[in-house]
């Protein structure tokens, strides 16, 4: 089963847009491509799939009025 935005964002739903992008930011930080650039290309897919994870979550959160009102 798919996750939600929310849980793969780490936030609750009906975050405000400053929760989410907080925890976008946060969770970018964390899983770049960039900061595995010289591991094994196993872990650098696993990386560029979890940050294009991250962004569809973040853009899913933040468009239209989603998001909360914050």
């Amino acid at each position: 089963m798919a996750r939600s935005p929310e849980e793969v964002l780490g936030v609750p739903e009906g975050a405000s847009r400053e929760e989410v992008r907080r925890a976008y930011h946060a969770k970018v930080r964390e899983y770049h491509p960039d900061r595995v650039a010289g591991a094994a290309p196993e872990i650098q897919r696993l990386a560029e799939k979890r940050t294009a994870e991250l962004n569809a979550a973040y853009l899913a959160l933040t468009r239209d009025g989603v998001g909360g009102g914050g």
